[in-house]
């Protein structure tokens, strides 16, 4: 059961989340979402190949579900299959150069939004976000060695 501690860090944290939203009236908004399937699996991707299953899991996707984002991938030439080396019969999901760069433009791109609205912020309050970041980040790689 889940205490009124932990009930605060989940609130926080999904409150964190919404500096990814805040766009703050800039014509190169990002759109979709940070948190779209299509990029989340890219994301994952970047970490190594998977089968489609294992990012199914990962993302609590349906089958029929990462079909569509799998297909829609390969269509745009983000990821390609690749034959598993133990068994032939598994296809693995690798992500391509384009892929790469895709993400590497997005993610400057949320860097740059972020930055943006992270300047109504002073040094010190700057100092501060950025020491519980890091600490925050710690703590979720320990969490993250659990799955």
């Amino acid at each position: 059961m889940a205490s009124p501690l932990d009930e605060r860090i989940a609130r926080n944290l999904t409150d964190l989340i919404q500096i990814f939203r805040i766009e703050r009236g800039r014509s190169d908004a990002i759109k979709p979402h940070p948190m779209d399937p299509h990029y989340c699996a890219l994301g994952l991707l970047l970490h190594g190949d998977m089968s489609i299953s294992e990012i199914g899991m990962k993302l609590q996707r349906s089958k029929p579900n990462m079909s569509a984002i799998i297909s829609r991938l390969l269509k745009d030439g983000r990821i390609r299959k690749v034959a598993d080396e133990k068994d032939k019969r598994i296809m693995r999901i690798s992500i391509t150069g384009k892929g790469r760069m895709m993400m590497d433009q997005r993610m400057k791109r949320v860097r740059e939004h972020i930055k943006d609205n992270l300047s109504v912020l002073d040094k010190e309050e700057k100092e501060r976000l950025c020491s519980s970041l890091q600490i925050v980040n710690q703590m979720a790689r320990k969490v993250g060695r659990h799955d």
